[in-house]
């Protein structure tokens, strides 16, 4: 599914075809970037997000590790020099 993303940006997301649940999303304007949403990992033992992004509209009682690094929105593309 092509889609924009807040910066106006195209945003592709990848969907189960099965089910429909949401798989991954990736956007050509940075394409080493792949973002795998949490719900599809059967095993999180060995995964410890460190960076939550759209924190801004998490629901109140969301809990977030002490240290974790939290951003209100999408963080800003990396810089090419």
């Amino acid at each position: 599914y092509v889609d924009k993303g807040d910066s106006g940006n195209v945003v592709n997301r990848y969907f189960c075809g099965t089910c429909g649940s949401p798989i991954y999303s990736a956007t050509p304007a940075n394409p080493d970037v792949v973002v795998v949403k949490a719900g599809t990992l059967d095993d999180t033992s060995t995964v410890a997000p460190k960076v939550h992004l759209w924190c801004d509209s998490a629901w109140p009682w969301t809990p977030f590790p002490e240290r974790a690094i939290k951003i209100a929105k999408n963080p800003p593309p990396p810089r090419v020099d």
